[in-house]
């Protein structure tokens, strides 16, 4: 199971550094497999939807009219929530998002 350490710092008053808390709940008999980074990359902006209609080729994708506050972008969008209006998170073109996660235009 993941869990995410400023979670539990939501719970629990922690004045130590992850590595330390690790070791001691290790030590307290609840292993803690790794320790993993994570961060959201800086080209990971908030966007608009400003349309959002279905792909005429694939019935689980929309087609939308997202406005990043500088242009407005065709994307395809695979979110079952996706609606006009909604702010989402938004990686534009050659963004890395992790291993194999590369944004690519296609």
């Amino acid at each position: 199971m993941k869990i995410s350490y400023n979670w539990i710092k939501e719970f629990v008053d922690i004045d130590v550094d992850a590595y330390t808390a690790a070791s001691a709940l290790t030590m307290s008999g609840t292993e803690v497999e790794d320790i993993t980074h994570q961060s959201v990359p800086k080209e990971v902006i908030c966007a608009r939807v400003v349309e959002a209609r279905k792909h005429p080729d694939a019935d689980k994708l929309f087609v939308c009219t997202v406005d990043t506050g500088r242009e407005s972008l065709q994307v395809v969008c695979g979110a079952p929530n996706t609606r006009a209006g909604m702010m989402s998170a938004f990686a534009p073109v050659g963004c890395d998002l992790g291993p194999g996660m590369l944004v690519k235009k296609a």
